[in-house]
């Protein structure tokens, strides 16, 4: 069942789905999260992406009403916590 018109429905995966009915266990879909926060710099130091920040770094302005700098991670991930 298509939620879109001309999109088709994949259904979970087994795993995913047991997850999704279970009541003892979170299942989280990283690869399409809503946050818009920066990660945590500080574990990210020796990757060749170290501050390069995201195309989601823009909507900082529009909803905390400044961009932050790489330095400022917790504050975006604060927000983006509550925001959610």
């Amino acid at each position: 069942m298509p939620l879109i018109p001309g999109h088709r429905y994949i259904p979970p995966n087994k795993w995913a789905a047991s997850c999704l009915a279970a009541n003892d266990k979170a299942y989280f879909n990283f690869e399409h999260e809503e946050s818009a926060a920066q990660p945590n710099w500080t574990l990210a130091e020796k990757e060749p992406w170290f501050e390069v920040q995201s195309y989601e770094w823009e909507y900082e302005k529009g909803s905390i009403g400044r961009f932050l700098d790489a330095s400022e991670w917790r504050i975006s991930q604060a927000f983006q916590a509550f925001a959610v």
